[in-house]
C-alpha cells in the first residue's frame, strides 16, 4: 500500500511529535508499505502565519498528485485539513493556543477571528471522519469532546527510548532525580529546580534537553545557588538518556496538561517511579499516586516532600517502579497494533 504521512515542521525544533512521525513511518515500512512524508511548514510567530498555513492545507487536494496514495494519515494541525477521500487522522493535539491555552485577555480582534476560523476548520476536517479519527491519548480525546463535541478513541503508541540490556540499577550512593524533556514553559522544569532548594535530604537533580527556556532554567539554578546539586546536561544521545533513567532514584515529569508524554512510558519501562503533578494531563492516564509513582500538587514544597520520601525509602521507589513496568506491560502498546488499527480505520 502507498501511504502518505502528513504532519508539520517548524525548522530546527524537534520533539515528541517529530519522533512520533518518524517512528510511525518506520513501523509502516516494517509492515511492508511504501511510505512518504509531507511536512507543511508551520510558524507560531503571528496569527497571520498561522492563518496562511491553514489556508495552504485546506486548499491542498492530494488527489491531484501524479502518484496517488492509497491512504493518507494526518497527525497535526493544520495538516489534517487537507482534502483526500481516504484520510485517517491520528490527532496529536489541536492548535492548543486556540483552545485550552487561549488567553482572552491578551487577544485582539484578529486573534479572535483566527480562533473562530480554526474552530470552524477543525469541525470541517474532523467532524465527519467517524472511525477514521483517533487520538494519541485519552486526554486529547477529552479535549476534543469538550471543545468541539467530537468523540474519538485513543490509540496509544510506544515511546522512542527503550531500556538497554545489562543497564546498571539506581545509584544508591549518589541518589538523583532525572528530568528529561524539552525545556519549554509548559514542561515546567522550574518546579523541580525550585523543589531542589526545599529538599531536606542528600539528593541531586539531573535535567537533560534544550529548548526555549534553557537560559532561564540555568539562571534559576544559579539564583538559587544550586550549581552543586542541579546538573543541566543539555541534549544527549538516547543511550545516555536511557542510562540516566535506569540509574535514577525517580523521574520528575510535571508538564501542564500534557497530551501524552513519552517520559511517562519511558520511566515505566525503565522500572523507575514517576513523580508527576495533579494537573499533568496525559501522565495521569498511567500513574496513580502510591501505585506506579507519586502524584502531587504542582508546588515545589509538595514535589520536594515526594522526593525526600523516596530518598528515605529507596525500596519503595523500587516497588513503585516495578508496579509501573507491570502495568504498562499489561497494556500491550506496540507499533504492530498501531499499524493494524490505523489500516483498519482507513477501510472503515
Amino acid at each position: 500500500m502507498k501511504i502518505l504521512l502528513l504532519t508539520t515542521i517548524s525548522p530546527f525544533i524537534s520533539g515528541g511529535a517529530e519522533r512520533h512521525a518518524a517512528n510511525l513511518r518506520i513501523a509502516l515500512e516494517a509492515a511492508g508499505h511504501h511510505v512518504d512524508t509531507i511536512a507543511f511548514p508551520f510558524s507560531y510567530a503571528s496569527p497571520g502565519d498561522i492563518g496562511r498555513a491553514l489556508f495552504i492545507a485546506e486548499t491542498e487536494n492530494l488527489e491531484l498528485l501524479d502518484s496517488r496514495a492509497d491512504l493518507v494519515i494526518c497527525l497535526k494541525f493544520p495538516a489534517y485539513c487537507v482534502s483526500h477521500p481516504r484520510k485517517v487522522v491520528w490527532l496529536l493535539h489541536q492548535h492548543r493556543a486556540a483552545y485550552e491555552l487561549w488567553d482572552e485577555a491578551a487577544a485582539d480582534d484578529h486573534a479572535r477571528w483566527l480562533r473562530a476560523r480554526i474552530h470552524e476548520a477543525d469541525r470541517r476536517a474532523l467532524g465527519k471522519l467517524g472511525p477514521r479519527l483517533v487520538t494519541n491519548s485519552a486526554n486529547v480525546s477529552r479535549r476534543l469532546k469538550a471543545s468541539l463535541g467530537i468523540e474519538a478513541p485513543p490509540l496509544y503508541h510506544p515511546p522512542p527510548i527503550l531500556p538497554s540490556a545489562g543497564q546498571a540499577g539506581p545509584d544508591r550512593a549518589d541518589p538523583f532525580v532525572f528530568c528529561p524533556s524539552r525545556q519549554e514553559t509548559l514542561k515546567r522544569q522550574d518546579l523541580l529546580i525550585a523543589a531542589m532548594a526545599l529538599t531536606k535530604t542528600k539528593v541531586r537533580a539531573v535535567l537533560s534537553g534544550t529548548g526555549g527556556q534553557a537560559v532561564e532554567r540555568a539562571a534559576q539554578v544559579a539564583a538559587l545557588g544550586l550549581q552543586d546539586r542541579v546538573s543541566l546536561i543539555g541534549a544527549v544521545p538516547d543511550a545516555v538518556v536511557s542510562e540516566h533513567y535506569a540509574r535514577a532514584l525517580a523521574v520528575f515529569y510535571g508538564p501542564l496538561d500534557e497530551d501524552y508524554g513519552y517520559v511517562t512510558l519511558e520511566t515505566m519501562l525503565h522500572r523507575r517511579p514517576l513523580i508527576t503533578t495533579t494537573d499533568a494531563g496525559g501522565p495521569l492516564e498511567f500513574i496513580t499516586d502510591g501505585r506506579e509513582g507519586r502524584v502531587v500538587a504542582p508546588e515545589p514544597a509538595a514535589i520536594a516532600a515526594a522526593i525526600d520520601a523516596l530518598v528515605a525509602r529507596p525500596a519503595e521507589a523500587d516497588r513503585l517502579g516495578a508496579r509501573g513496568f507491570a502495568s504498562l506491560t499489561r497494556r500491550r502498546i506496540t507499533w504492530p497494533l498501531v499499524v493494524e488499527s490505523l489500516l483498519a480505520a482507513g477501510t472503515a
